[in-house]
């Protein structure tokens, strides 16, 4: 069921960093994190990302969107060219200690994606912006930002981030932080991504 995920899978890249995305939309569309964008040398982020796609083919990505608030960020595929879209339809927020999955490219390898194991530690809201997050102790790699966190039947239930000014609390080591479902849905929305 986990490699039905991995279709959906891209490794985004920028002159420093590498993370996961996500294609969503159309299949036009890449979902990653808005960390993955930023450009520490030049101050400021990438506008343009190289697409690595689990079939090795690459591809340019343009930012058409992005939602620092929520580490988030959409870039379109140049060139059209489009692949079939994950599906951002989970509602909710998963159970605590239910054991989830963090499928991405957590080593930043392109064509060689991870799955670690985990359970949701934490369920949380923020209380006035009312975004919820979880907290899982699935392994999280450098490049695990953008990866779904994914329930044991393959449906993916939220989104990791790297660091948001939304979460609440002392952010724990070894632990991973994703938005849930219904979050990405909005954010992507309010970037004007039609979601299909």
């Amino acid at each position: 069921m986990f490699d039905a995920v991995r279709q959906f899978l891209v490794l985004v890249r920028t002159g420093e960093r590498a993370g996961t995305g996500l294609v969503i939309g159309d299949g036009s569309y890449i979902l990653t994190t808005n960390a993955v964008l930023d450009n520490t040398s030049a101050g400021g982020s990438y506008a343009l990302a190289t697409i690595h796609h689990d079939d090795g083919s690459l591809a340019t990505g343009i930012v058409i969107g992005q939602d620092p608030d929520r580490d988030l960020a959409v870039l379109s595929l140049v060139g059209g060219g489009t692949h079939f879209p994950l599906s951002l339809g989970f509602q909710g927020i998963p159970g605590l200690a239910e054991t989830v999955a963090i499928i991405g490219y957590s080593q930043g390898v392109a064509g060689f994606p991870s799955a670690h194991l985990g359970v949701v530690n934490v369920r949380a809201d923020t209380g006035n912006t009312g975004v919820r997050y979880l907290e899982t102790d699935a392994l999280a790699g450098p490049g695990s930002g953008g990866s779904p966190v994914v329930s044991l039947q393959g449906e993916p239930m939220g989104i990791i981030v790297n660091s948001t000014p939304l979460l609440m609390g002392e952010l724990l080591p070894g632990h991973a932080y994703a938005l849930t479902m219904d979050d990405v849905r909005l954010a992507v929305e309010e970037m004007g991504v039609p979601l299909g």
